[in-house]
């Protein structure tokens, strides 16, 4: 379809209709233009979210997050505190995360 026949069914100027292209192209058209210009074309505009990964993972990945920040505030107030001398060991990465993931888990995205 051309610029000249989209123009009349939405019922505006050919240049407006390069500046919807253009304002695509640019990743700047809004969702009410593209609604517009799909019911002109008789078409549904369909908007989804589908996550990269699985919900596990996302959760698992934040856990991790949150437990390595966690370490390394304590890591740091102990070395403040000339204590640091084998906390890195004692303080288990893997433990921390699975408190995240159980009974910290209402809290995991504070």
């Amino acid at each position: 379809m051309s610029a000249a026949q989209l123009a009349r069914r939405l019922g505006v100027s050919q240049q407006a209709v390069t500046s919807i292209e253009r304002n695509e192209r640019r990743g700047a058209v809004t969702i009410a233009t593209l609604a517009r210009v799909a019911e002109a074309v008789d078409c549904d505009v369909v908007i989804e979210f589908r996550p990269k990964t699985s919900l596990e993972e996302t959760v698992h990945r934040q856990a991790v997050a949150k437990a390595r920040a966690e370490r390394e505030r304590v890591i740091h107030t102990m070395r403040l505190e000339d204590q640091h001398d084998g906390v890195e060991e004692v303080l288990d990465l893997d433990a921390a995360t699975k408190e995240w993931m159980t009974a910290r888990i209402a809290k995991l995205w504070e």
